[in-house]
């Protein structure tokens, strides 16, 4: 789980997500949730930050999310809300 807030800072991440990710609840608190997209996702910082807070905030709402994503190690996957 990760939650971020209206601008895309990350305010809460579980045990879950910094097993997943690779990254320490440290590493990941008050950061840009645009640190956990591969490169190619993070050209244009304000679109992007945009349509990851807009997708999340529908899965919240039960339409589903998925995402590529980027662990600490750049390993890229697939990650899926239900």
């Amino acid at each position: 789980m990760v939650i971020v807030d209206s601008t895309g800072q990350i305010v809460l991440v579980n045990t879950q997500t910094e097993k997943l990710f690779g990254y320490t609840r440290d590493e990941l608190l008050n950061q840009s949730v645009e640190m956990l997209l591969p490169e190619r996702f993070r050209r244009s910082p304000s679109k992007t930050s945009g349509r990851v807070y807009e997708s999340t905030a529908r899965a919240c709402h039960g339409a589903g999310l998925e995402l590529t994503v980027c662990a600490k190690t750049a390993r890229n996957f697939l990650w899926k809300y239900r």
